[in-house]
Parts: C-alpha cells; sequence; structure tokens
C-alpha cells in the first residue's frame, strides 16, 4: 500500500490572538503549497473563539507568502524551513530596517533570526 504524502511546514509566524503557517505537499510536478491561518475572535457571548483556516492551491512558497501580505515580518517568527530561510531573511531584515522603527524591532530581529536558523518546527 502507498502512503500518502506528508505535508511540510516552510514558514510559521504568530501573533496575539493568531498566526499563520505555509506548507507544501509533494505532487507528481512538484509541489503545491498552502496557507493555514488561526485566529481568535468573539461570540455573541463575548466568548474567545479561535477559528482555523485552510487555503490551498498556490503555485510557488512565493505565491503564497504574497497573499498573507506584506506586514508579516512584524508577527514573532516560530519557523523558517532552511530552504527558503536566506530569502525570508532579506525581506524581513529589510522590511524592519524601512518600516518598522520601534523598539521591539531587536527583539523581532532576534525572533526572526531564531527561526531561520532553528532545524526542527516548533509542536
Amino acid at each position: 500500500m502507498q502512503s500518502c504524502p506528508r505535508s511540510e511546514l516552510m514558514l510559521a509566524a504568530a501573533f496575539e490572538g493568531g498566526g499563520f503557517r505555509i506548507s507544501r505537499l509533494p505532487t507528481p510536478k512538484g509541489f503545491t503549497w498552502s496557507i493555514q491561518t488561526t485566529a481568535m475572535t468573539f461570540d455573541e457571548q463575548d466568548d474567545e473563539v479561535w477559528v482555523e483556516r485552510t487555503r490551498p492551491g498556490y503555485t510557488s512558497f512565493d505565491a503564497a507568502l504574497a497573499d498573507v501580505g506584506s506586514s508579516w515580518p512584524r508577527m514573532s517568527g516560530r519557523f523558517v524551513h532552511p530552504e527558503v530561510a536566506d530569502a525570508v531573511w532579506r525581506y524581513v531584515d529589510e522590511f524592519l530596517a524601512e518600516h518598522d522603527a520601534s523598539p521591539r524591532t531587536e527583539r523581532l530581529r532576534r525572533k526572526w533570526r531564531r527561526a531561520c536558523t532553528r532545524s526542527v518546527p516548533p509542536q
């Protein structure tokens, strides 16, 4: 019996109340990419509700990342796959230098640097 291909985590970032993950799944022609998002909201009784969504069908990592939006470097980096780590780090570094002069910039830089060098995805 042939096993089903498993998706592979490529990028994970979080913020207070949510986050996103980009994963890839092998196909006969290469890979298909998806974005998984988690966000906290409130229901009618003001109770926390966690909403998870998956958006599949991207043809590349860059296409999936573009759909996340441009300000994702302001999130806390959790994991970056080694195959995309250099490109992600360059984008984060340039983005923070250009758009974020807040006191938390260096903390974000450290978190992204750690995420770009982590060899095992967080649990």
